[in-house]
């Protein structure tokens, strides 16, 4: 039943559109200057007209009164149709967007971004574009974002901006890479590096840097990992960039604990949390929490990574950070099964399930795929978890993502392992085996070996395991 508020404004919604519409355009144009012109004053006058739109001299923006209904204004100044407003609507339209942006309000921001670029040209349009698919990606929205960075690019590049073309090139590879293409990524990353070494500008370099090194960790390329790694580090200190400094420390801490150095990976990350603080670096924050709890979980203390995901779901809602909520989820749902409670792994599975299919995450939709296999599995539905297993594993040998195949294939050969299936559970366990050591991950190996014995203990397969153990 409707109640008599909802009723109300709906009414009220459709009487004020009927009313403005009966408004000829010549008196509506009038009455939008009139609101413009009655907000402005009431809420502290017009803001000091803010520098050109650039990254390469980017200021640091300070707040106006006026910010609350900046958006707002910009609407008004559009609707009265008047040439002297023009100035003002831009000048709206960008602190609409540099206020949602620093709000996390990412659809928001994307939105202004757009419209701002619909009113400026040059330099100040194709950065307001790149802008504008940074927040369309931290909005889930990862091919709007790629075609938004594509425009953005010809831009910068007609105008011969090669620094401004270097940080777009960048960008655009981050998302390939999140979208699982690592083949075009690489280009674009070593497209990036060459136009920012060109122009001088070292602290996106060493952005870059982290960046192709992630890729390489990912597709199983160790030493060269580490080297870009180290290297990326050894920029960010060299220029005192300290913000860039923790990202990179962040990810060397992930790749440590992927290469069997887990205290050393969890020294690091602590390392890194202390540089975000210091920079407001709230999003990585919560990055270092949802490292420092996989370290947790992954050195057998399921209770304490609990308390910390927790933290970090908390810190990705509040920036707005879909795609890093999602992975959250999925090692929440690892630190509950450890802890007995196979409902809620399942159900924070599904949660980031849909997360990672939202914002085009396949990377970690196929380790969701693979966990929720190994659910099934133990839930007496084998038919399901074969699948699941089958269609993770594709996923991953389609991405190129060799560490993760690699333990997929080893909790398929646990889930195999029977006495009417040894010959596919050796099969399964072999590729796993190399694969890990393949990318040296030492730890995840001692990890599902131990699994394996006991699977094998349980079914009295002694073949097996002795082939495990050696």
């Amino acid at each position: 039943m409707t109640s008599a508020e909802i009723a109300y404004l709906f009414r009220h919604a459709l009487l004020r559109d009927a009313a403005y519409q009966l408004q000829l355009p010549g008196d509506r144009a009038r009455l939008h200057g009139l609101a413009f012109a009655a907000i402005e004053d009431a809420c502290g006058g017009r803001p000091a007209p803010l520098p050109p739109l650039d990254y390469v001299r980017a200021a640091a923006f300070a707040g106006h009164s006026t910010d609350a209904v900046a958006a707002e204004l910009a609407g008004h100044a559009r609707r009265a149709a008047s040439p002297g407003l023009l100035p003002a609507e831009r000048l709206y339209l960008r602190r609409a967007g540099e206020v949602a942006e620093a709000a996390y309000r990412h659809g928001a921001a994307a939105e202004a971004w757009l419209a701002f670029a619909g009113v400026s040209g040059g330099m100040e349009q194709a950065e307001a574009i790149r802008r504008a698919s940074i927040a369309a990606n931290s909005d889930g929205r990862a091919k709007d974002a790629e075609a938004l960075l594509l425009r953005a690019i010809d831009a910068f590049r007609r105008a011969g901006a090669a620094l401004q073309e270097g940080v777009a090139h960048n960008n655009l590879a981050a998302t390939l890479y999140e979208t699982g293409r690592g083949a075009e990524a690489e280009a674009e990353y070593r497209l990036a590096i060459g136009l920012l070494r060109a122009s001088g500008e070292k602290s996106v370099e060493a952005v870059c840097l982290n960046g192709l090194a992630s890729l390489c960790a990912g597709l199983g390329r160790i030493e060269e990992a580490e080297r870009l790694y180290r290297e990326a580090l050894d920029l960010a200190r060299a220029i005192g960039n300290s913000r860039v400094e923790g990202i990179i420390l962040g990810n060397l801490a992930n790749h440590l604990g992927a290469t069997g150095r887990p205290s050393e990976g969890e020294a690091v990350i602590q390392e890194a949390m202390v540089l975000h603080k210091r920079t407001g670096n709230r999003r990585f924050e919560g990055l270092a929490l949802l490292n420092i709890g996989t370290f947790r979980q992954e050195g057998g203390r399921s209770q304490e990574a609990i308390e910390i995901f927790e933290s970090a779901l908390a810190v990705f809602r509040e920036t707005g950070d879909r795609r890093s909520a999602g992975a959250t989820l999925a090692n929440f749902a690892a630190a509950l099964f450890s802890c007995g409670d196979r409902d809620g792994a399942r159900r924070h599975l599904e949660q980031a399930l849909a997360i990672h299919r939202e914002v085009g995450n396949r990377r970690s939709e196929a380790l969701t795929l693979g966990n929720l296999a190994i659910l099934d599995g133990l839930a007496g539905r084998p038919a399901a978890a074969e699948d699941l297993f089958r269609r993770a594993l594709a996923l991953h040998r389609d991405l190129g993502n060799r560490r993760y195949e690699g333990f997929t294939w080893c909790d398929y050969a646990v889930f195999l392992t029977s006495p009417r299936r040894i010959p596919q559970a050796r099969a399964a366990w072999a590729s796993g085996v190399a694969l890990l050591r393949e990318v040296r991950d030492s730890g995840t190996l001692e990890r599902k070996t131990e699994e394996m014995r006991k699977k094998c203990e349980q079914e009295g397969i002694e073949r097996l395991d002795a082939e495990v153990e050696s």
